[in-house]
């Protein structure tokens, strides 16, 4: 019998990972949050044969995947179509099987992920607020208890902890001018009762390009753009539908705005909301192809959140860096998701800001201000908000949770900060050799665009980097394409009503002519000097560049 009890420990144990015991407090690597990004930092130390704690607040581990619905997965491929994010990511990619999948099955393979690496997995813990001396994380509470580590890494999708530890950030995109605006969350609701092949016959063979449908995924139904939501606060997109192992169909459609996403009361009002609309919806897709007996068989347990907090590390990737595919010399994973910003409230349906061929994260992006032994991983890492519309996917956080780990190692073996390691180029060159070691792909590719050489370039990056020009995922700025009156008049409205206060938009614009030389002037007289507007001596239309020249020239008179 005692035999017996012993062999049951012992599988107890490789089962559920732990390779100490469970009462132990110390460690070398805490990570908190068990989200993917998460549980590729836990799986990458415990490798690197430091003793490693995950811990979540959550009962189950996948965060975005498998709490908030998100089954679908935005990969990043090269310039010859080659795999970005390899290593711990391609591990979980390969096993569920594709870029869209079960998320039940998503679970079941992050647990054997970290059971195989033997990470110390805690869940449904209480995570109280860390322990700091002189600009170090030494603790943090957790249940009650302080848990002690050499090194933390902060893999929450909202940088809680760092947040917490007195690292400064920024919210949504107040760094361009708007504290209160940032992309709106998702609810994920799923269907039962859908007829998948009439989904795949119609999205298959309707006119749009943009529209398709596969055994797992399906993307289009534009018709619900046209659906009026009862709360002025909801609104419905196209669907993006993925097929679950029970015939389920999980959608990601439901746009929810005004949510303080910091705030759980004000997340929880917003599934509210989406509930009492979802019958309205559902009532709604019925009269569309393949959805006739769709009926509405739950939704998930959190929202789908894409911005809150950015913080501010060693280095902010800019949206110039990813537009103008850089590469870093602290480069620990590539990416290379167009640049998609959501829509931010009822009257924005989103901007594509452009589409990099490959670009990469540097090291000091991980590294946050103020705190020396704590990284941040995941969409809250050190990005400007629309330089993470590309950086936020959770493919990119997986790999800055694979080189986090591995910097945890060599940080604590050469006795450096991580601040100190971040402009350290050998203790670089050894994580960058760990990372390939292990998986990783970091090459330098040269791929400048060739915009970047034009002599407009100056002025579309200063209107681009506060929204104002978006060329889509095709990178085309027009620049000798003839600008017509109410795209002009758009962009005005937008750079005006953000820097003069009470500014009234020029509104009833239903004129798609040309524009013109003395549209400009009318437009502009209060801006701009009549010696600025000089363009030609004839009134003829204007081009896309020439625009952009005087639409600076506004944005700096007004500055």
């Amino acid at each position: 019998m005692q035999r017996f009890i012993l062999i049951f420990l012992t599988l107890l144990l490789l089962v559920t990972g732990c390779n100490f015991s469970n009462k132990s407090t110390d460690f070398d690597v805490i990570v908190i949050g068990a989200t993917p990004e998460g549980i590729a930092a836990s799986i990458s130390a415990s490798r690197n044969k430091l003793k490693t704690l995950l811990v979540d607040s959550h009962d189950k581990v996948g965060g975005l995947y498998t709490r908030a619905g998100l089954n679908t997965i935005d990969m990043n491929y090269g310039p010859d179509k080659e795999l970005l994010t390899r290593g711990i990511f391609d591990e979980f990619y390969r096993a569920i099987g594709g870029d869209s999948f079960d998320i039940k099955k998503a679970e079941n393979v992050f647990n054997e992920m970290l059971a195989k690496a033997r990470v110390k997995l805690l869940l449904n813990a209480d995570i109280g607020q860390p322990v700091i001396e002189d600009n170090r994380l030494t603790g943090i509470t957790i249940n009650g208890i302080v848990y002690n580590a050499q090194r933390f890494i902060d893999a929450t999708e909202d940088a809680d902890i760092a947040a917490a530890s007195g690292v400064p950030y920024t919210y949504g995109q107040e760094d361009i001018g708007h504290p209160d605006r940032a992309m709106a969350p998702t609810l994920v609701f799923k269907l039962s009762g859908v007829d998948w092949n009439g989904v795949k016959k119609y999205l298959n063979t309707d006119p749009s390009k943009n529209t398709g449908a596969n055994n797992r995924s399906a993307w289009g139904y534009s018709e619900m753009y046209r659906y009026k939501p009862k709360d002025p606060d909801i609104r419905v997109r196209g669907l993006n539908m993925g097929r679950q192992d029970d015939g389920t169909v999980l959608v990601n459609s439901l746009l929810i705005y005004g949510v303080d996403v910091l705030d759980a009361d004000s997340r929880r009002a917003a599934i509210e909301k989406a509930l009492k609309e979802l019958p309205d919806i559902i009532e709604y897709m019925n009269e569309l192809p393949g959805l006739e007996n769709a009926s509405l068989a739950g939704v998930m347990d959190d929202l789908y959140v894409r911005e809150s907090r950015h913080i501010i590390g060693e280095y902010r990737l800019t949206l110039d860096d990813v537009l103008e595919n850089r590469y870093f010399k602290d480069a620990v994973v590539l990416g290379s998701y167009p640049v998609d910003i959501q829509s931010f409230g009822p009257d924005s349906y989103g901007l594509v800001m452009g589409k990099p061929a490959v670009y990469a994260i540097p090291f000091r992006c991980l590294v946050p201000k103020k705190i020396d032994n704590l990284l941040v991983v995941g969409r809250s890492a050190s990005y400007d908000s629309l330089a993470a519309g590309s950086a936020r996917v959770v493919p990119v956080g997986m790999g800055e949770g694979q080189a986090a780990g591995a910097a945890a190692k060599i940080s604590i073996d050469k006795n450096m900060t991580f601040r100190e390691m971040a402009y350290d180029i050998k203790a670089i060159e050894q994580l960058q050799e760990k990372l390939k070691n292990q998986g990783a792909y970091i090459k330098e590719y040269n791929t400048t665009p060739d915009i970047v050489s034009s002599p407009y370039y100056p002025y579309i990056k200063e209107l681009r980097r506060y929204g104002y020009i978006h060329p889509g995922y095709s990178n085309n700025y027009r620049l000798d394409e003839i600008i017509n009156y109410n795209e002009f008049v758009s962009i005005l409205n937008q750079i005006l009503s953000d820097h003069i206060k009470d500014y009234k938009w020029i509104t009833n614009i239903k004129n798609d002519r040309p524009l013109r030389i003395n549209d400009i002037k009318t437009l502009t007289l209060k801006y701009l000097k009549p010696d600025q507007v000089n363009i030609t001596e004839m009134d003829e239309p204007i081009t896309h560049k020439e625009t952009y020249k005087l639409l600076y020239d506004i944005l700096l008179t007004i500055l």
